[in-house]
């Protein structure tokens, strides 16, 4: 199959993906999503987070004018850390991120992202769900105060992130490091790889 190259728009808010796009060299725009993150109690957690990530692509492609719809790829994701039964998302106050850190501490949680390739030249989507294994060491008072006060904590799944201070609390991780940061970078290349789709780079 010949391979084609595409531009790629990416369907999210995340700074995090926007920088793992931006180091692999990919050429993109971003149109942030506004869609819905809430999860819906009909469903299970793997089906919400497809869900959000197909809903994210649908809000996105309402605003591509459709003299710019040929030879474009539109990539989304949704993260979510799950410790048992329990799901972590974004904290909403300094006391629910130490909560979430104080559960974490000494456990293995596991880190979803789901995400969703949108091609829309042929009008298909793909949609896959990457799960990383992540374990926290046990983690003392002080230093949670200490990375609450760092603010680092307030904008990511699970109350931390694992690309900055956060990476000394880790002491396991069972798979994709790049999924826990918010895009399972490889198992994308993987799929685009073996669709024969190329995505614009920025020496291209």
């Amino acid at each position: 199959m010949k391979s084609k190259t595409f531009k790629l728009i990416l369907a999210s808010r995340s700074p995090r993906r926007r920088q793992i796009l931006k180091e692999a060299g990919f050429d993109f725009t971003v149109y942030p999503s506004n869609s819905s993150e809430s999860f819906s109690e009909n469903l299970t957690l793997e089906e919400n987070l497809r869900q959000i990530s197909k809903d994210k692509i649908r809000s996105t492609l309402g605003r591509i004018t459709s003299r710019f719809k040929k030879g474009i790829l539109v990539l989304s994701a949704d993260t979510t850390v799950v410790l048992g039964k329990t799901v972590l998302g974004k904290p909403e106050n300094r006391l629910d991120a130490q909560r979430m850190l104080k559960f974490m501490s000494g456990k293995i949680h596991t880190v979803y992202t789901a995400y969703t390739i949108y091609n829309l030249d042929e009008n298909l989507e793909i949609t896959r769900l990457i799960k990383t294994k992540v374990g926290f060491r046990k983690l003392g008072s002080e230093e949670i105060k200490q990375y609450l006060d760092s603010g680092e904590a307030f904008d990511k799944a699970g109350s931390y992130g694992i690309q900055g201070l956060a990476r000394a609390f880790i002491n396991l991780v069972e798979g994709d490091l790049l999924n826990v940061v918010g895009l399972p970078l490889y198992d994308i290349k993987r799929e685009l790889k073996k669709r024969s789709w190329r995505v614009r780079r920025k020496r291209d």
